[in-house]
């Protein structure tokens, strides 16, 4: 038996930026040695997924 639910979810779309560095600079700049930028997904949006998937 189905159970009726009613579920609200909100949200944004977000861009992840990762760096590899040497250093924590405190109040120098550092140059990256590698990027990459990937889509983010908040953990809310993860969530309402799965729950949108529990019978």
């Amino acid at each position: 038996m189905k159970t009726k639910r009613n579920i609200t979810g909100l949200g944004y779309c977000s861009m992840d930026y990762l760096c590899i560095i040497p250093k924590i600079p405190m109040d120098d700049k550092v140059q990256a040695k590698a990027t990459l930028e990937q889509g983010g997904c908040p953990v809310a949006t993860g969530w309402l997924r799965e729950l949108s998937r529990v019978e």
